[in-house]
C-alpha cells in the first residue's frame, strides 16, 4: 500500500505518504511513511533514513511537521485512499439508423427588443412680471 497520503489528524494538511513498508494492520512505525516535497527538499526532518531495514521511530513519537500533532493517536494512521471514479454508462441508440434520419430543428432565436428613446423635457419660459 505504497504512495497512500498520510493527512494529519490535527491541522488536516498532507505532508507524507506510505512506503512499501506500510500496513494497515499493523502499529505504525517512522519507516512507514516519507516526507513528500517540497518538504523534503528543503531539509525538513524525515522519521526514519530512506530505506532503513529497522524503524528507530515509534508510532508515539511520529508528530506532523506542521502543527506537532501526533499522526497517529490512535494507533493509527489517517490515510486518504484515491476516489476511483465509476467510468459513465453509455447510451443507447433511439433507433437512428442513419444520419438522414435525423430532422434538425432549428432553435428558437431571442430577438433583442429596442430601446426606448428618452423624451426630453422642456424648460418653461419663466414670464416676467413688470412693476
Amino acid at each position: 500500500m505504497q504512495g497512500l497520503k498520510v493527512q494529519c489528524p490535527g491541522c488536516k494538511k498532507v505532508y507524507h505518504e506510505t512506503t512499501e513498508k506500510y500496513d494497515p494492520d499493523v502499529r505504525p512505525n517512522g519507516a512507514m511513511v516519507r516526507l513528500l516535497d517540497p518538504w523534503k527538499g528543503w531539509g525538513w526532518a524525515a522519521f526514519d533514513a530512506e530505506g532503513a531495514a529497522v524503524s528507530t521511530t515509534l508510532c508515539s513519537e511520529m508528530l506532523c511537521p506542521g502543527c506537532t500533532a501526533p499522526l497517529a493517536p490512535s494507533g493509527r494512521l489517517t490515510v486518504i485512499t484515491p476516489v476511483v471514479e465509476a467510468p459513465a454508462p453509455l447510451q443507447e441508440t433511439t433507433g437512428v439508423i442513419d444520419q438522414a434520419d435525423v430532422t434538425i430543428e432549428p432553435e428558437p432565436v431571442e430577438v433583442p427588443k429596442k430601446k426606448k428613446k428618452k423624451r426630453k423635457l422642456k424648460k418653461k419660459a419663466k414670464k416676467k412680471i413688470k412693476v
